[in-house]
């Protein structure tokens, strides 16, 4: 027992506490070889991430990372050919999901039924994208703005959702509180969850993509620059461990485009959004 209790003492530290000594020079270098090494990934897929297939919110991450590049005013090519292919192959109204890429989207009302069998975080996007033509029932609402029920993916869901709100200027002093609470308690999760899994790199993304990097710890970032993989791309588990608690997988792993791009959306924002937090987090 006393080992047990030692060696999950010793992992939480490790995933907390960082132990090296790197420049600020050092770890920017890092992360350019890391961004540069993801995006090459991705790239390499950029038909099957944003063709027909698309999943939306992995291009939304695109759109993001296109914007943050032209504030720092140079550009990424093939982040903007992968928007072009995805507004060429999803042009129907039907689809409520384009407001991630093009917030002013024209779109029809959903389907009452629609809504109904598609999960609760997906009901709260679709609120979030357009209250009017996607409203959520009573009960759906409290669960919204829970700001204790949910937890893990649930609950990095649930800020995406809040996200959305912010970006389409529906966002009040009740959100912006929510978010802050939903913040908090995913960077507590973080640091319970020592597994670098696609899980992990999520609460890390969603934190920085709510202007809250004040609450990502350097030793996170150390280590989801370790878990990359040589070809740039990020596995979903943690050594065939996860996401879920109870979910293993036995077969060996190949990356994958949802974990890639929230990697590379990490390390583009840390790149060129949040260039004073390297020099804050890590040592001269």
């Amino acid at each position: 027992m006393l080992l047990f209790l030692a060696i999950i003492g010793w992992v939480l530290l490790d995933n907390s506490v960082s132990f090296k000594s790197t420049s600020p020079a050092e770890a920017r270098r890092s992360v350019d070889k890391s961004y540069e090494a993801a995006r090459d990934w991705v790239l390499l897929r950029q038909d099957d991430i944003s063709g027909h297939n698309a999943n939306e919110a992995l291009v939304y991450m695109i759109r993001h990372m296109t914007e943050i590049v032209a504030e720092a005013d140079t550009e990424e090519p093939g982040f903007e050919e992968m928007l072009s292919t995805y507004h060429r192959t999803h042009a129907s109204k039907r689809n409520v999901w384009r407001r991630m890429i093009d917030p002013q989207a024209e779109i029809t009302t959903l389907n009452q039924e629609y809504l109904a069998s598609v999960s609760d975080y997906l009901r709260w996007t679709a609120y979030a994208l357009a209250p009017d033509k996607a409203p959520l029932t009573d009960e759906d609402f409290v669960s919204m703005y829970a700001p204790e029920r949910h937890h893990h993916g649930s609950l990095t869901h649930q800020l995406f959702a809040f996200l959305f709100l912010r970006e389409q200027g529906r966002s009040d002093e009740k959100s912006e509180a929510l978010i802050n609470i939903l913040c908090e308690r995913i960077a507590g999760q973080a640091m319970l969850d020592f597994r670098v899994t696609d899980l992990y790199l999520q609460r890390v993304a969603f934190l920085l993509a709510a202007d809250r990097a004040d609450l990502v710890r350097r030793r996170w970032i150390e280590r989801i620059l370790d878990h990359q993989q040589e070809d740039g791309g990020y596995l979903i588990s943690w050594h065939g461990w996860g996401p879920g608690v109870f979910q293993i997988h036995f077969k060996s792993e190949k990356p994958i485009a949802h974990a890639t791009i929230q990697g590379l959306w990490i390390m583009c924002m840390l790149k060129y959004r949040y260039p004073d937090w390297i020099e804050q987090n890590f040592a001269p």
